[in-house]
């Protein structure tokens, strides 16, 4: 009988600082991550594997969500900027 708990899918490491924000790309294939060390990081689900890390933000990452297609990460930082970031690139 499930105790309702969840299981553990998967565990990824490699900021440097706390998470604090993080996301679901719409199909569950990505995650994304945005920490206090002022970067987002894209994940795979299946094998933990950072796919990208996105540099840009001054300030901690505070939020982060793909968009509705999955192709943009959208981030807010604590340097008061929105981003806009292709996820198949990594650019701005």
């Amino acid at each position: 009988m499930p105790d309702g708990r969840g299981s553990d899918v998967t565990t990824v490491f490699g900021h440097s600082d706390w998470v604090r924000a993080c996301g679901v790309s719409p199909d569950g294939s990505l995650l994304v991550s945005g920490s206090g060390d002022r970067t987002l990081k894209l994940w795979e689900v299946r094998s933990g594997k950072c796919l990208r890390t996105l540099e840009g933000h001054s300030g901690a990452v505070l939020a982060c969500a793909f968009s509705p297609d999955g192709s943009l990460v959208l981030s807010g930082g604590g340097d008061g900027t929105l981003k806009l970031w292709e996820v198949d690139t990594g650019e701005v």
